[in-house]
């Protein structure tokens, strides 16, 4: 039969070694989580030169509606009220283009933000577990 002593120490490296392990796998899940974020940062920047490409064809249409309506009733789209309205269309456009890009850039960011956490969590959650472990350890109980 073992002794008291022996048990106690066999029980503590136990524990000791569970906690460490435990702060490990924090950190894995915590890099898996800010994997996922760096991925959805990636997505929200795509999605936003998405955006940006509609916002240029719906500028490009409504510039053509215009030229083709003025046309149509023999008004001269190179000059005066026609030419004010396409170039507004344009400009107008052109904000929506760098509302979306900084929207998605943003959005990216936070994901980006989220993921340097999540690491950084992740690295205290293993280093508490390794101390835990330790100070079970050294503690015997």
């Amino acid at each position: 039969m073992c002794e008291p002593s022996t048990i106690g120490l066999a029980t503590s490296a136990f524990e000791g070694g569970t906690q460490a392990i435990a702060g490990r796998n924090e950190q894995k899940l915590s890099n898996l989580n800010a994997s996922t974020m760096m991925q959805q940062a990636k997505y929200a920047e795509k999605q936003g030169e998405f955006v940006v490409g509609q916002v240029n064809r719906d500028v490009a249409a409504t510039v053509g509606a215009t030229r083709a309506g003025a046309s149509g009733q023999g008004v001269s789209v190179e000059s005066g009220s026609v030419l004010d309205l396409q170039e507004q269309a344009g400009r107008t456009g052109a904000e929506d283009s760098v509302m979306a890009r900084r929207n998605a850039a943003m959005e990216a960011w936070g994901y980006r933000t989220q993921a340097q956490y999540q690491r950084y969590s992740g690295a205290m959650e293993k280093r508490a577990g390794v101390t835990q472990g330790l100070s079970t350890l050294l503690s015997g109980s």
